[in-house]
């Protein structure tokens, strides 16, 4: 019996915790790797280093972004095919989003290194900052199919259900950049440029085994090309299915670079604070995105199968445990900002500068993780347009002019508008659940209505 088949037969509690409680280490594992390397340039480097990390963070957002668009899309897709127990059907999609995203990977990559210098000719910071920024984001940009590829193997392996197997390569990548990055800085002196390469290097090596573990007869999907058909009408029905999550992250990647101009005027300091407090609240927040990965998971099976009691009971399931992990998880940046920030630097001012950013940060993030639970089971229930448009909303029309508005009051607050404009989104979010529990009903009942004539 294959996991995804022992996941379908399980408690949707129990489905939740086998899949959720690897997918939220393997989150918390992800989000340290970008913590490793901005530690370690900040430990080694200085706190301009820390400071190229804001510029570097919404970089490499965006550049993950663009093979994001296919691979969100085709985990909803293969969820539902082996929630029906279409394993081909499941292996095509998987085949067409390896081809499709390692293509996306190159042309991204060779673009976005002939841009880099124009990019950072946009923003106000030191030559030291710019130099670290640029080394680090070269690197990266050349790497750009080695990642792409590293996350979608690594997604499409959860999707089926091997979350365990997922959580111990991520762990193995972890452990590999870190010695790599000790041994290149610590002990040989290298420069920034080892950084990047460290985390491509261990990205090689865990795409080597995910790729042998896919081919052992315990996983359903296969690197097999002649699966491969890539149409038009495939890209059609992966890419809506795939917005909501592409557009979050490029608007987040594009909403955080602008944030970094606006508050590169307020010095070098003020760049740190805004990278630190990014990195711990994305790095808290992984948790209940990793509830959430399972969740979105588990539902397109129950979709799949047109199970609506056990969709409806992983829901409520899996918003209280989005919500208390949020909270336990956040109070830290409340309690004891300090602490989190010497974590990157000693810097006194920069410790001052962060406390009432962190305030902010740790008091909204339990209704922001919590409503953000909504947005993703849209994409579930043909709602998939509504959820595009709030994350749009939030980013573009919410927190730019937000920012705008706040700067001139101070860096605090100017800090602060990304968490306000989230509460607003999910304000708007809560709005529209009406709608939301009346397409859920209309998506099983239209399925069922078309079983019974079938």
């Amino acid at each position: 019996m294959k996991t995804f088949e022992k996941l379908l037969k399980m408690t949707p509690l129990k489905a939740l915790f086998t899949l959720g409680m690897p997918s939220v280490l393997r989150a918390l594992i992800d989000e340290l790797n970008s913590v490793i390397d901005a530690v370690f340039m900040g430990q080694y480097f200085g706190s301009q280093a820390v400071a190229s990390m804001s510029i570097i963070f919404p970089f490499m957002l965006l550049l993950i972004s663009i093979g994001t668009i296919f691979s969100a899309g085709a985990m909803i897709l293969i969820g539902k095919s082996l929630g029906a127990k279409d394993v081909k059907k499941a292996n095509q999609t998987f085949m067409n989003t390896v081809v499709l995203t390692f293509i996306t990977g190159c042309i991204v990559g060779i673009f976005s290194y002939v841009m880099i210098p124009h990019i950072l000719s946009m923003f106000e910071i030191s030559q030291a900052t710019r130099e670290f920024s640029q080394i680090y984001m070269e690197i990266i940009s050349l790497g750009m199919p080695i990642m792409l590829i590293s996350t979608l193997l690594n997604e499409m392996l959860y999707t089926e259900g091997h979350s365990k197997i997922s959580l111990y390569l991520a762990v193995f990548q972890l452990l590999a950049n870190v010695i790599m990055n000790f041994v290149f800085i610590g002990i040989l002196n290298l420069s920034v440029m080892s950084i990047a390469i460290a985390t491509l290097v261990s990205m090689i090596l865990q795409i080597f085994f995910m790729v042998k573990y896919i081919q052992s007869d315990k996983v359903a999907l296969k690197i097999d090309f002649s699966y491969v058909h890539l149409e038009w009408s495939f890209i059609k029905k992966v890419v809506p299915l795939g917005m909501p999550s592409f557009m979050t992250m490029i608007l987040l990647s594009i909403t955080l670079a602008f944030e970094s101009k606006v508050i590169s005027s307020f010095g070098p300091d003020a760049l740190s604070v805004q990278a630190i407090t990014a990195y711990i609240f994305s790095a808290t927040g992984s948790v209940a995105s990793g509830i959430l990965s399972a969740a979105v998971v588990l539902m397109s099976y129950c979709v799949g199968a047109r199970d609506y009691s056990r969709f409806k009971n992983l829901l409520k399931q899996s918003l209280v445990l989005v919500s208390l992990s949020a909270l336990i998880l956040n109070l830290p940046m409340i309690l004891n900002s300090n602490g989190l920030v010497a974590i990157f630097t000693d810097s006194t001012s920069v410790m001052a500068s962060a406390r009432i950013p962190a305030l902010v940060y740790g008091y909204t993030a339990t209704f922001i993780f919590t409503t953000n639970v909504f947005l993703y089971v849209m994409t579930l229930v043909e709602m998939e347009n509504t959820s595009t448009i709030i994350f749009t909303l939030q980013q573009l029309i919410l927190f730019m002019p937000l920012l705008l508005i706040l700067k001139n009051f101070g860096f605090n607050l100017a800090v602060s508008a990304q968490p306000i404009s989230e509460v607003i989104g999910g304000i708007i979010t809560l709005c529209l659940l009406p709608k939301l529990y009346k397409n859920i009903s209309n998506v099983f009942h239209e399925k069922k209505i078309s079983e019974n004539l079938g």
